[in-house]
């Protein structure tokens, strides 16, 4: 599954048991872990449901476990979240990883890892069950697509040529992408279209 399509499925449907994130495009780790703490700022009690933990060499994994195992509060659902799960040795990652494949009922997971080792066994163990978000850096027309649609949410227009343009002189980096878009929204206000006169004003 793609970055954008679990970005959706966040929203409204329900959450995965576990949400194993991964890739270069560290803009859509950020943006997947704010989705969650979205969903999560939903719930009456939602600061009983949410967990966050930042892997390190030496961490002990006896509270994150605790956590994903603990009954949520009220009605909605528990999320725990490891970031920096490169940081974390093998040997405890396979522990964790055979332990979330072997406690079915456990509270929704969400593991963030920025390079992932394919010869490693917990990869090969999540991947049985887990629910796999590779974040690729976007190129050719799904970089232009993504572009558009940005536009689109915030009801602007731009044509593909303009589109073009603006890549060509912001570049592909996600962030930059986004950071220039808004001094564009800002620019065009009260105009429908964004246009190619635009981009060469502000970018």
């Amino acid at each position: 599954m793609t970055a954008q399509e679990i970005l959706q499925e966040i929203e409204t449907e329900p959450l995965p048991r576990v949400l194993f994130v991964h890739g270069p495009e560290t803009v859509w780790h950020d943006r997947i872990f704010t989705a969650l703490k979205h969903r999560n700022s939903k719930d009456s009690l939602a600061e009983f449901n949410w967990s966050v933990f930042y892997g390190s060499k030496d961490m002990d994994l006896e509270p994150l476990l605790l956590e994903l195992g603990m009954v949520p509060w009220g009605d909605g659902p528990k999320i725990v979240v490891l970031k920096n799960g490169e940081s974390v040795p093998a040997a405890i990652m396979e522990h964790l990883a055979s332990w979330l494949e072997q406690n079915l009922k456990t509270n929704c997971f969400a593991l963030f890892v920025d390079k992932v080792d394919q010869r490693l066994k917990y990869v090969k163990i999540l991947r049985q069950f887990a629910l796999e978000v590779e974040c690729e850096a976007l190129q050719g027309d799904a970089l232009l697509r993504h572009v558009v649609d940005l536009c689109t949410r915030e009801g602007k227009k731009m044509k593909r040529e303009t589109a073009e343009l603006f890549l060509n002189r912001v570049g592909h980096d996600l962030l930059m992408i986004q950071n220039e878009l808004e001094k564009l929204f800002a620019f065009s206000e009260g105009q429908e279209e964004i246009t190619c006169f635009d981009v060469q004003s502000i970018s």
